[in-house]
């Protein structure tokens, strides 16, 4: 229960993915051109505290997503979500903690590789830090543990590989026991960080960090165990090869009125980018036939981009209020079909 109670933290802010997209890159800015400059630092601040060990980064700012129309829509279904989930009810209730409306910002960064596997969150926002503490320890009583580790006071329960610690009024980490620490000594040591890491580094460049809404990911070691996973799973998926060879993986995002998206993967092999931008455009074909009967939702799908070019991959699409309830409307059609639509 502790585990559940601890991700609660920030994992609520996750549903907001479901209206962040963004739009073409602009070459000419760099990592952390058009960030305030208040802000900018605290971009910038916030990476440097990430481990360098990691090859996933992934950013959300939840105070400029609230202040969007897409926010808003989002916060709705998210209101509807939480009223059926009495942990979150019962988290909010004792500790006074909306995560819709305090939480602000949250980095994530992860390894997935090298015989390894974890990650955390950096969380910035409004929260009591006591009554959380207090929460988790009513939650997980027998088990709860609090230690000292390089003067910060870290949480955790029976599971002893997750743990959380608040790093200042503002300021949490949650996620593995080994990143959290990690985490900690790269705070207080300084040494090198995520930005120091030539494997991520660049691809971290390579997005538009002034967006709400952006990832950098490193897929060498991951890549081929997710072909291999389709594979055991006996699926018909003929893209299996093309996903062995994605070398890494950026996105990121612009929201206001409408959610436009970029997605740029970078493969081995021009023919590999190719072959899957072509699967792509056939799935696109096939979900425009499934509602060939629909002109709106044919032209909406006509506006989904997926092209090569060289060894790179790249799908843009704009979505808004309308797009997200079409998206609905067509779920509800294709439930009890044979064929499911997303």
């Amino acid at each position: 229960m502790f585990k559940k109670a601890l991700l609660t933290f920030f994992l609520f802010s996750v549903l907001f993915n479901g209206s962040a997209c963004s739009e073409e890159p602009q070459t000419e800015e760099s990592s952390f051109a058009g960030l305030p400059g208040g802000k900018q630092a605290q971009m910038a601040d916030h990476l440097t505290s990430i481990p360098a060990m990691v090859n996933m980064v992934f950013y959300m700012d939840l105070h400029a997503l609230r202040e969007t129309s897409v926010g808003a829509e989002m916060r709705e279904e998210i209101a509807m979500k939480i009223t059926d989930d009495e942990d979150y009810l019962e988290f909010m209730e004792q500790t006074g903690v909306d995560i819709r409306r305090d939480l602000d910002q949250v980095w994530v960064g992860a390894l997935n590789g090298r015989g390894r596997s974890l990650g955390g969150a950096i969380a910035t926002g409004n929260f009591d830090a006591k009554k959380i503490v207090t929460y988790l320890e009513n939650r997980d009583h027998d088990t709860f543990e609090q230690r000292s580790y390089r003067g910060y006071d870290v949480y955790s329960g029976h599971d002893k590989d997750n743990s959380v610690v608040f790093i200042n009024s503002s300021t949490a980490v949650i996620g593995d026991t080994e990143w959290v620490n990690a985490t900690i000594d790269q705070i207080e040591d300084k040494a090198e960080s995520v930005l120091d890491n030539p494997e991520i580094a660049g691809h971290v460049d390579d997005v538009r960090t002034k967006s709400p809404l952006w990832g950098a990911f490193d897929l060498r070691e991951t890549s081929g165990k997710w072909a291999e996973e389709i594979k055991k799973r006996g699926s018909s998926f003929k893209g299996t090869k093309s996903l062995e060879n994605i070398q890494s993986l950026v996105f990121h995002t612009e929201v206001q009125d409408k959610a436009d998206i970029f997605i740029k993967g970078n493969f081995t092999t021009e023919e590999e980018a190719q072959l899957l931008a072509e699967m792509m455009n056939g799935f696109k074909a096939m979900a425009k036939l499934m509602v060939s009967d629909d002109r709106e939702a044919v032209d909406m799908i006509n506006e989904i981009k997926i092209e090569s070019a060289g060894a790179v991959l790249e799908v843009s699409a704009t979505m808004d209020k309308q797009f997200i309830d079409k998206v609905k409307e067509k779920q509800k059609v294709f439930s009890n079909s044979p064929v499911r639509l997303m």
